[in-house]
C-alpha cells in the first residue's frame, strides 16, 4: 500500500501582514541627532552576521549589548559633522567622517578593554593596527 500523501499549501515564509514592500526607489537624506538611535539599531541588524564583529562578540547578548556603543564610537562623530545619512524609513545608514575627523579611539579602546573576551585583546589590537596601517590617511 503506498504511503499516504498530504498536500501542503504553498505558504509564504513570512506572513503577508509582516511583509514589507520592496523599495523600488530609496530616498537618502541627511540624518539628525534624533535619528541616531534608530540608525544605530539599523547598523546593529546589518552587522549581526559580519565575521569580524562576531569574532569580537561571538555571544549574541554580548554583541547586542556592546555593538551599539561601538557604532557610536566608530561613526558617531558623523552626526556632529552633518555627514550621517539615512535611507528611507531609517532602513539603512551611512556614517561618513570627513577628512581630519577620526573615530573616537579612546572610547573604542575603553569599550574593547571592558567588553571583549580576555583572550582576544592582543589579537584585536593587532588587527586594528594592521587596518590602520592600510587605511588611507590623506584626504580622499
Amino acid at each position: 500500500m503506498p504511503p499516504s500523501t498530504t498536500t501542503v499549501p504553498n505558504l509564504p515564509l513570512v506572513p503577508s501582514a509582516l511583509q514589507r514592500p520592496l523599495l523600488t526607489q530609496t530616498a537618502i537624506r541627511l540624518a539628525t541627532q534624533a535619528d541616531q538611535k534608530h540608525l544605530t539599531a539599523a547598523l546593529v541588524l546589518a552587522f549581526a552576521d559580519d565575521p569580524i564583529m562576531r569574532w569580537m562578540y561571538p555571544d549574541s547578548h554580548q554583541y547586542l549589548t556592546h555593538f551599539p556603543t561601538f557604532v557610536r564610537a566608530f561613526g558617531g562623530r558623523a552626526f556632529e559633522q552633518q555627514t550621517a545619512y539615512a535611507a528611507s524609513g531609517q532602513a539603512g545608514a551611512a556614517f561618513w567622517l570627513p577628512p581630519g575627523v577620526e573615530v573616537d579611539e579612546q572610547a573604542l579602546i575603553e569599550l574593547f578593554q571592558r567588553s571583549v573576551s580576555d583572550a582576544l585583546p592582543g589579537d584585536l589590537f593587532g588587527v586594528l593596527e594592521q587596518m590602520d596601517h592600510y587605511h588611507i590617511h590623506q584626504p580622499h
